[in-house]
């Protein structure tokens, strides 16, 4: 892949965020409209892309930020770099971890409920409301390689 050649990089480096999605999609529509592409052709090339380019960011990431304390903007990118501060361990609280596995054990019921076609009781004969769904399920593809 020549992403890192220079040719490349000035290209690319005066596109906005919104210009390069915009011009992925117009890149799709022509090489599917073209009949050279299928979308799935196109599709498992963008993973291998998006993988690429990933790697690339991880790879470059500790050094990127060793090189930017302050804020900077290269390649019309504006890198700062913050701290994300401390995630505290609230499991380490009895309480907590408690109301945790309450909540765990309410939201089962509340699944065996929703598959239930008749009322549906807890142990201690307290009936458990059929909740709604609060998004539906799409559909995904799998990839692998």
């Amino acid at each position: 892949m020549e992403i890192l050649n220079k040719e490349n990089q000035v290209a690319l480096s005066t596109l906005s965020k919104k210009d390069i999605k915009q011009q992925a999609i117009n890149h799709y529509q022509e090489a599917v409209d073209s009949g050279f592409w299928y979308a799935n052709e196109v599709y498992t090339l963008g993973i291998k892309m998006a993988e690429y380019g990933k790697s690339l960011v991880d790879a470059a990431k500790d050094d990127t930020i060793r090189e930017h304390n302050e804020k900077v903007i290269v390649n019309g990118v504006e890198l700062s770099s913050s701290n994300t501060g401390e995630r505290l361990n609230y499991e380490e609280d009895e309480v907590y971890a408690d109301l945790k596995a309450k909540l765990k054990e309410r939201e089962n019921l509340l699944k065996l409920a929703f598959k239930t076609k008749e009322v549906f009781y807890d142990s201690e004969g307290v009936e458990i409301p059929k909740v709604g769904i609060k998004t539906h399920g799409y559909t995904t593809i799998k990839t692998k390689y």
